[in-house]
C-alpha cells in the first residue's frame, strides 16, 4: 500500500510524559503513531527514538495487521515488503479481571484515542488533561455501576 503520511510523533505516556516503550530480545522498541493524509493511523514499532521509514509530508510503501490488545483494535505498520510476525506465542489476549484492570484498561485506550484526536487536528493539545478528566469520570461512574 502506498500513502502520504501526514504526521509522526512518538506516543508518550500521559502519566510518565515519556516515550512508550518496550523491551523483546533485550533490545528497546519505541512506537510511533502516524497518520496518513486520507486519515488512515497506525502504530509503528523501531529501535531508537529516531525512525527514518515514515517522514512527514512523503509517500512511503507500508503493509500493516490489524492487531487487538485489551479488546482494542490497531493498525501495526511496517515498511513495505516487510512480512508480519509468523510465529511464537500462542499467547493468550489479557481480559481484565477486575474493576481496578478495567478501569486502567480503558483509561489507557481512552488516552490513546485522545492523542489520535490530537494528531488529526480534532482536539487542541493543550485540551488533553480536560478531556481525559472527563472521559476517567465517566468511566470510573460506568465501571462503578456494573459492581
Amino acid at each position: 500500500m502506498k500513502k502520504t503520511v501526514k504526521s509522526v510523533e512518538l506516543d508518550i505516556n500521559p502519566r510518565t510524559q515519556q516515550p512508550e516503550t518496550r523491551l523483546f530480545n533485550n533490545k528497546t522498541y519505541f512506537k510511533t503513531i502516524v497518520v496518513f493524509m486520507d486519515g488512515f493511523t497506525g502504530d509503528f514499532s523501531h529501535e531508537g527514538k529516531e525512525q527514518s521509514v515514515f517522514v512527514a509530508g512523503e509517500e512511503v510503501e507500508f503493509n500493516y495487521d490489524v492487531k487487538t490488545y485489551s479488546g482494542v483494535q490497531f493498525n501495526s505498520l511496517r515498511k513495505g515488503g516487510s512480512k508480519g510476525y509468523s510465529g511464537g506465542g500462542g499467547g493468550k489476549n489479557w481480559t481484565p479481571t477486575t474493576p481496578k484492570e478495567a478501569k486502567q484498561s480503558a483509561i489507557g485506550f481512552t488516552a490513546k484515542y485522545i492523542c489520535d484526536l490530537i494528531a488529526v487536528d480534532k482536539i487542541e493539545v493543550k485540551d488533553f488533561g480536560k478531556y481525559l478528566k472527563i472521559f476517567t469520570a465517566a468511566i470510573n461512574k460506568e465501571i462503578d455501576n456494573v459492581q
